[in-house]
């Protein structure tokens, strides 16, 4: 999201607009605040801003997009990690990214953009980080540079009284699924372990890919799809969100464990840096703790981390 100000005699105007890789003004929400004289006024959503930040309390890269701000992209269109409330962006990734911008003394700009093209607009210069629970994969770790944070799984949303409930993942087998697009579980049964399996047993599973966790979960919803294998948290989320329309989780616990990271370009060790060395200040402090605690998620395992770069997951 961006944010423009302008100062009148009446006050501040306010734009805060989502962009999205090729549509750089899709949606605007524009809201009008009086203020007094001397009043400072912050975007929050964002680029966030103020007369001061708290000092450094490890160094900033040494070069960003936006001098003195941290721009972060990642889809908020998956919470529970990244999602809007009204015009507010809210999730764990987000708060993730303010305590993170603050040890640098750093404001931070968040940008929605479509989980598939995340890595390419990092690639392409667009932003500093994707912070938007990229798995770790030894796939993607060729391209971008991977710093653990979090550690997640996979689960199932389904119709609550319907004959398909999935309890393991070879239960998909001879089924429709839905999954995100460059997501995990879509290269779980593209070209990974989990498609072959059902290949092997003359039980082909079909996939079906959505740009975002909303569609996928509509096709369920609608019968098109049998269920949507998706991030555990994601799936959790969403069904609490959707439990009028008689969906539901049919896993009691996280499938196929596995470790998040932020991801940033091979050419910026700086940045790199930056990151591992703010991750490591909250984990002692125990600040990382109570956040992946409030969300339900694990810190990552270093033997898990090893094993997904090496492509043993």
């Amino acid at each position: 999201m961006s944010c423009i100000g302008r100062l009148s005699p009446m006050g501040v105007r306010l734009a805060y607009t989502r962009i999205e890789p090729g549509d750089a003004m899709k949606r605007s929400f524009i809201v009008t605040i009086a203020i007094a004289l001397g009043l400072i006024v912050g975007c929050g959503s964002g680029t966030e801003s103020g007369a001061s930040r708290p000092p450094a309390v490890i160094p900033p890269p040494e070069q960003l997009i936006l001098p003195g701000t941290l721009t972060i992209a990642a889809d908020f269109q998956g919470p529970p990690f990244d999602y809007y409330e009204g015009t507010e962006p809210r999730g764990f990734d987000v708060e993730f990214d303010r305590a993170v911008a603050d040890l640098m003394g750093l404001k931070v700009k968040l940008v929605d953009g479509r989980f598939a093209s995340l890595v390419t607009g990092l690639e392409a210069g667009r932003y500093d980080a994707v912070i938007s629970v990229l798995y770790i994969t030894a796939e993607r770790a060729k391209k971008i540079d991977l710093v653990p944070y979090a550690q997640t799984g996979s689960g199932f949303l389904v119709k609550k009284n319907g004959a398909f409930q999935p309890r393991r993942p070879e239960d998909l087998c001879g089924h429709t699924v839905a999954v995100l697009a460059g997501g995990f579980e879509e290269q779980l049964i593209t070209t990974g372990e989990l498609g072959k399996q059902c290949r092997d047993t003359s039980k082909p599973l079909k996939a079906k890919s959505f740009p975002s966790d909303v569609e996928a979960t509509r096709d369920v919803a609608d019968g098109r799809s049998e269920a949507f294998f998706s991030n555990h948290s994601i799936v959790l989320h969403r069904a609490k969100q959707v439990a009028s329309f008689g969906l539901t989780t049919s896993n009691a616990s996280p499938l196929y464990p596995v470790p998040a990271g932020i991801g940033v370009r091979k050419d910026r060790p700086d940045v790199r840096r930056a990151f591992e060395s703010a991750v490591e200040h909250l984990h002692k402090s125990g600040e990382l703790k109570k956040l992946l605690d409030k969300y339900g998620l694990e810190p990552p395992d270093p033997e898990l981390v090893q094993k997904a770069l090496a492509g043993n997951t």
